[in-house]
């Protein structure tokens, strides 16, 4: 049986898919999933011109912003925002390819911000670049702890790759920071099916 991945975020753009093979493990966000706050310092000048970009990408229109976003890098090539959304514009077009070079770029410009990390660690997985994915996560819950996105998604790397006890320890950790999230609640009776747990597994549906 094939399972089919669907990543589905705030913006409402598919940013990634794939299919798994003789597995039932889910991997992605609830329409619940809060709001990922972009942490950096937007300069008055790019706050007016890029606006127009940002509001494309709220609507869905990708291929639109794309084009506004380059035209941004050609006058501002290192303006992390400008950079962020353009990978993110990629990835909602099912071009993780070119999405990394812009991601990473935004990380490296910006390197405190855990949101670009995650986001980083989003692009690697939709290009099937796994142990860069886990880093990605690992590098942003250095600098927040308890982010939410990043934290879950390392719950889900360690599930690829068949590492329950660690993929059990980070969904418990995500149901600390949150116990509603579903996917954690989900995925963790899995592990504890994987484990043999059944009355943990039957406690935890």
């Amino acid at each position: 049986m094939h399972d089919f991945y669907l990543l589905k975020f705030m913006d409402n753009s598919i940013v990634g898919q794939r299919f798994r093979k003789n597995t039932c493990f889910r991997r992605c966000f609830s329409s619940y999933i809060y709001l990922i706050l972009l942490i950096g310092i937007l300069t008055p000048s790019f706050a007016v011109a890029g606006s127009s970009g940002i509001a494309l990408f709220k609507q869905e229109k990708y291929k639109q912003a794309v084009g506004i976003f380059a035209k941004e890098l050609k006058a501002q090539p290192d303006n992390p925002v400008t950079n962020f959304y353009l990978g993110r514009s990629f990835l909602a077009l099912n071009q993780a390819d070119k999405a990394i070079n812009y991601l990473k770029k935004a990380a490296k410009l910006t390197p405190n911000n855990p949101d670009y990390l995650f986001w980083l660690g989003v692009g690697y997985w939709a290009n099937m670049e796994f142990e860069k994915e886990r880093q990605s996560y690992l590098d942003a819950l250095k600098l927040s702890p308890d982010h939410l996105q990043a934290s879950l998604y390392l719950g889900h790397s360690y599930m690829d790759r068949n590492q329950w006890k660690a993929a059990l320890n980070q969904y418990n950790r995500v149901l600390a920071i949150d116990p509603a999230i579903p996917d954690a609640l989900y995925n963790r009776a899995l592990v504890f099916r994987q484990l043999g747990k059944s009355v943990d597994e039957t406690n935890a549906w």
